[in-house]
């Protein structure tokens, strides 16, 4: 699969790792062309069996990715709709396509990283967080460090900036290791847990295992 051709990052392939390293003005801010190129990336993930793990860092060693570009919500309709005919935004849609991309993935986050609450942040930091916390985190709009974010849970581990690279690296050669198939089926049996009442989500659990060993 050829990675070639993105306006706002670059991807190399190594082996079963790809490492995508945004790379887009001086804030990588996620604009139409961010989503663009992320929408493209998805699409070829979801048809690239060799590749098992994606990296996700930043060239800027201040800055992973900036929030949304909020000027493209001066184009939102200013009528009120009704639950019922409310759609995803784009960010919101593309971020939930690669969050279900065959692939491990991993953040690289070194510097600062933005959330915006109406671009899926909300919904998705209540499920790490916890209810109170994610309002406390989502209304307050304070700045956290990265042991803040550890205990948190919005991120799995803070490193020294020297630790980073090499934990990273040597987590996806160790995810690589794994079959493809057994990768994605733990990916989603793990997604729908979250999602699914207990019962659903273990039929769910069993179906992947077949997938994996079909």
């Amino acid at each position: 699969m050829k990675y070639e051709n993105f306006q706002t990052f670059d991807v190399k392939v190594d082996g079963a790792i790809a490492t995508v390293t945004f790379n887009f003005g001086s804030v990588n801010v996620q604009g139409q062309e961010m989503l663009a190129d992320l929408n493209s990336l998805a699409m070829r993930l979801e048809r690239d069996s060799e590749t098992k793990v994606v990296v996700f860092q930043s060239a800027n060693p201040e800055i992973w990715v900036c929030h949304y570009d909020t000027e493209l919500l001066k184009d939102m309709s200013t009528e009120a709709v009704s639950l019922e005919d409310a759609k995803l935004l784009d960010l919101q849609s593309v971020c939930e396509r690669l969050s279900k991309v065959p692939q491990a993935t991993i953040a690289k986050l070194e510097g600062f990283a933005r959330i915006l609450s109406c671009g899926g942040g909300a919904s998705r930091m209540a499920r790490q967080t916890g209810l109170g916390r994610a309002l406390e985190i989502i209304l307050s709009a304070q700045d956290y460090d990265a042991d803040d974010a550890e205990r948190f849970g919005t991120i799995n581990k803070a490193l020294d900036p020297d630790d980073i690279g090499p934990y990273v690296d040597a987590l996806a050669k160790r995810i690589a290791q794994f079959p493809a198939a057994s990768i994605n089926a733990c990916k989603q049996m793990v997604y729908q847990s979250i999602d699914k009442p207990i019962e659903e989500a273990l039929k769910a659990e069993a179906y992947w295992l077949y997938q994996a060993t079909s």
